[in-house]
């Protein structure tokens, strides 16, 4: 479900001046969606960039119905602590320190 948002929300968010860093879903019956985004001109992002985002793409997101039954839209920066999503992430932050958190123990450790 997240890769479908992100397909159908990342054109708009583009063309707004943003980037769309991630989307997460989560929640049983009343989901959540989490939209982060960074600012195109690496400016910091405002509140009101989020409400922009935010009034875009639940347009969007209601006329595709791409999430069953209710729903709460969250637009976020991505913040300090960014995830490293793409190729293009790692790419851009080479050189700066990283926090990993693994999903499975190597070497009986999870960081």
């Amino acid at each position: 479900m997240e890769e479908k948002i992100a397909q159908l929300i990342e054109d708009t968010v583009h063309g707004l001046g943003y980037e769309l860093v991630k989307v997460t879903v989560h929640g049983t019956r009343e989901k959540i969606v989490e939209i982060m985004i960074e600012r195109l001109d690496e400016q910091k992002v405002q509140l009101s960039d989020c409400q922009l985002v935010s009034k875009n793409i639940s347009a969007i997101m209601d006329v595709e119905d791409v999430v069953d039954g209710k729903y709460y839209l969250e637009v976020s920066s991505a913040g300090i602590e960014r995830p490293l999503v793409k190729l293009n992430d790692y790419i851009k932050f080479s050189g700066r320190d990283a926090k990993v958190r693994l999903k499975s123990q190597v070497h009986d450790r999870l960081n």
